[in-house]
Order: C-alpha cells, then structure tokens, then sequence
C-alpha cells in the first residue's frame, strides 16, 4: 500500500536547499516527491500522514562501533567519561564505590581521560591494587587505545611478565620487567578485558538492540556493508586531526576520501592548542574546510562511545570551530551549511557504496528519514547543534 507523507520536507536532492510537500512510499521505498497537490493526484487511495516538523534524510554514522560501545555504554560498565564524569575527584569516588560493591567481581570502567579529568593520578598497578585490592579492576582510556589494571585483573586474565607483547601493541614493563600496569593499542587492549567481553557476549542479545534504538532516536542509523568495489574503492582515512591542506590534496589525487572526528574541537579544542600541538598544529586540528576545499566528499563522525553521538553538533562545530567553552580555534577554515549537512547524510551514503539506497530522500531510494524540530537549513550554528529528533523511520515505518 502506498503511504503519502506530507510536511516541510528537505529531500538533500538535487540539493539540500530544495523544500518540497510531499513523498510517496511504496513497499519501503520513495516513488514521488514533490507538491502535496500532484503527489495526492497520482495517488488518490494512498493512505495519508501528516508530519509535524521538519523532514529531512536520516543521519549516517560512518564510523561507528556498534558492538563495543553497546557494551561500554552499557550497565556492565562503570561509565567514567568526561562528557559524564567531569572532575577528577568524582571519577575516583565512582571507581571506589563500584569496588565496594562489587562483592568481589570483577570490575570494568570506561572513560579515564586525564587531560579533560585534571588531576587524575597515574593509574599504574600499585595505585590500582591500593585502590581495589583482590577484586580485579580494569579502567579503559578514553581514547579506548589504552587499559589499566591490578595485579587481580591481571591474574584474571592470564597475564603476568612473561606474556609477550602481541603485534601491534605492547604491555608496561619495569626496569625488572614486571607489568606496571597498562595496556597499549588493541591486541594487549584486547587481552585485558578478555573476561568482560566473555560476560558481555551473553548480553548482547539485550544491550546491543538497546544501543541501536539509542542510536535510531538520534536519528542515526547503522549499516553493514559487505560489496567491495576494487575500481571504486572509495579508501578512507579516520579522524584526520593533524592532516594539513596539502595532505588532503594529496590524498584526493591518490583517490582516498576523509571522514573527520569534528567533535574533538568540541571538547578537546582548548587541550590541542595549549597543552599538546600549540596554535599552528592544534589549532587547525579537523580541518573541514581544507578537506572540502580538496575536492573531498567529507563526512563526520563521533568515533563510537568516545563522545556522545551528536551529529548536528558535528555539523555546527565545523561550522563554527568553537569549543563547548566558546573558545574559537584558532586555525582552520568552517564549512559552509550544505556541506556540513551532506557530511552525515548524502557523503556518508556515498563512502559506505550505499548512494543508491540512502542518503536523500528520492525516488529509488529507501524512505528513511527523520522529522526534527526546525529547519536544519536556515537556522543558525547555534540552533543547528540543539537540534531535536522528534521520530525516525526506516523504510517508510516509524520506529522511534
């Protein structure tokens, strides 16, 4: 049966200033758009909604960690996170109480971040064991690259000095070559929270539909793609923080796309510049503008459980460059509206070879698409980033 939506709808095709009334689906996908007059012409038995607000295509995450951020957002896991847990004091005050009643379990924290979280001590294992005792305790880093754990953490997963160090990756040794208690890159990462991920198996069936409907209230939707094109092979480069104009020049005429981790500026602006890469290097940091400007179809991301997903704040911080604090970065070039909406929706589609299912709102295409509380086109940055999704559907139902 065919379903006529109507509304203020922003389709993003041809391009995202173009404003129609109205968009037929049939059997999940769009069969017309344009004027509520013409659309109930040609589909006169079509059953009729009404949408209030404004609609436009459903946000694409490019870079997710669906899985392990539904485990690390989830209640197996003490949530440490700047973005939750902005002071020092209250980061080491969750860890003791989630020790104390743990009843001996072990315990797994997410979010020890020590250049948002001043003051935080140096979590080697001595600090760790004075702090937990025999009950294993294992703290991941933000960044998620990096866990700390106690000698009983340790024991619990089958680590002690004479574990070698995986490829790619390395544990913290003494000048004795006793383990100090920290874990870098994914393969040790990987070894440390072996026992959490056993336990998190079990519960996925729960917490990872959990996640994904968070997601789908966001108006983001994931997808698993599995076409490889070798003549379109579309290689991405992640994050792209330090990358320069030139290298993104460079990486255009090699045939590489960029999806940019914006949202650093957001809570990292003011620690890029003063405390690790200074105003030349820091304050360019996700240079949007510089990677449009190369020719790139840009899209931006949150990186999984690392910042909260957030896209419209992704769009309006490219925009401005400013930090939550209200400090403006002070290298870098802003996008321009249009391009930061194809960044999360029409761009997205494209690097994930998906252009022809998703992406806008056009005939062929999948009717999923999302109805917000203003017109993402006109408003300003600042409301840009408070925007709020009212619904989402996929494939023509609503399912938030």
């Amino acid at each position: 049966m065919t379903t006529v939506f109507t509304g203020r709808i922003r389709p993003f095709a041809p391009s995202t200033d173009i404003e129609v009334e109205a968009m037929a689906v049939d059997d999940a996908t769009i069969v017309a758009v344009g004027s509520a007059e013409e659309i109930r012409r040609t589909y006169p038995d079509a059953k009729m909604v009404a949408l209030d607000g404004w609609v436009m295509p459903g946000l694409i995450e490019p870079h997710g960690h669906p899985g392990f951020a539904a485990i690390l957002l989830s209640d197996l896991v003490v949530d440490l996170r700047p973005v939750v847990v902005p002071q020092a004091e209250d980061v080491l005050a969750a860890l003791r109480t989630a020790v104390a009643e743990a009843d001996g379990e072990p315990v797994f924290a997410n979010g020890w971040d020590s250049l948002l979280q001043r003051g935080l001590p140096d979590p080697d294992i001595r600090f760790l064991d004075d702090l937990a005792g025999r009950v294993p305790l294992v703290v991941i880093h933000n960044s998620g690259h990096s866990v700390y754990f106690n000698t009983a953490a340790a024991l619990a997963a089958g680590i002690d000095r004479t574990t070698p160090d995986p490829v790619g990756a390395s544990f913290g040794r003494d000048a004795e070559g006793e383990l100090t208690g920290v874990a870098l890159e994914a393969a040790a990462v990987e070894m440390v929270v072996a026992p959490m991920l056993a336990t998190a198996q079990e519960h996925l069936p729960r917490i990872l539909p959990a996640h994904l409907r968070d997601l789908a209230a966001r108006g983001i939707y994931a997808q698993i793609i599995a076409r490889h094109g070798l003549t379109d092979h579309r290689f991405r480069l992640e994050h792209c923080g330090a990358m320069t104009p030139a290298q993104f020049e460079r990486a255009a005429s090699l045939g590489f796309t960029v999806s940019l981790f914006v949202d650093h500026i957001t809570y990292w602006g003011e620690v890029l510049v003063d405390d690790l890469f200074g105003p030349e290097h820091g304050g360019a940091w996700a240079d949007a503008g510089a990677a449009f400007a190369a020719g790139h179809r840009v899209t931006f991301h949150n990186d999984g459980w690392v910042t909260p997903d957030e896209p419209f704040r992704n769009m309006a911080v490219a925009e401005t460059r400013t930090t939550r604090n209200g400090y403006r970065m002070p290298g870098g070039s802003p996008v321009t509206r249009d391009q930061a909406l194809l960044a999360h929706t029409v761009n997205a589609a494209w690097q994930l070879f998906s252009e022809h299912e998703v992406g806008a709102l056009a005939p062929g295409l999948f009717a999923d698409f999302i109805v917000v509380d203003r017109d993402p086109v006109t408003v300003s940055s600042e409301e840009l980033a408070a925007t709020q999704v009212k619904s989402t559907y996929v494939a023509g139902v609503r399912v938030v």
